[in-house]
């Protein structure tokens, strides 16, 4: 079930498609474009899974007192969200892209979650 914009209900997610850039740092990661990688995000929680059909799959669940922030990545055909986290699991970059950036920030903050924006 999708959170409508404004309304606030910790029962609920929201779930949208994108793609993910992971890695030690932009420029030394691994990318899939949309439609590889799906945000679910909650209040207690964001997580994001990449998938290649049922051939390979990986998902970084990250709980709320695991993420240092999210903040707003401006790229040259999309707009994304780089979620910064303490867990030494996952690699440090972590940044997942969306052709619907202000829908995704309204929803993530509707959960409980604060983006960041800064430059654009």
């Amino acid at each position: 079930m999708k959170l409508l914009v404004g309304e606030k209900n910790p029962m609920q997610t929201y779930t949208e498609t994108g793609g993910i850039r992971y890695g030690s740092s932009f420029w030394i990661a691994t990318n899939f474009s949309w439609p590889f990688a799906t945000l679910t995000a909650s209040p207690g929680e964001i997580s994001i899974s990449v998938s290649l059909s049922q051939l390979w799959s990986k998902t970084f669940a990250l709980k709320r007192s695991q993420i240092k922030s999210i903040r707003k990545n401006r790229g040259l055909i999309s707009t994304g969200i780089v979620i910064e986290h303490f867990n030494a699991e996952y690699p440090p970059f972590i940044l997942f892209w969306t052709f619907r950036y202000e829908a995704l920030k309204e929803q993530l903050e509707a959960v409980g979650h604060s983006v960041i924006e800064t430059n654009g």
